[in-house]
């Protein structure tokens, strides 16, 4: 429902963010 969609487009905000993040710290991606 909208409910779950929201949440889903929030955690792959998230996600988004975090990989963002990980292209600026090499060693993020060796995790």
């Amino acid at each position: 429902d909208g409910a779950n969609l929201e949440g889903a487009i929030l955690d792959n905000a998230i996600l988004s963010n975090a990989n963002l993040k990980c292209i600026n710290h090499p060693i993020c991606l060796n995790e």
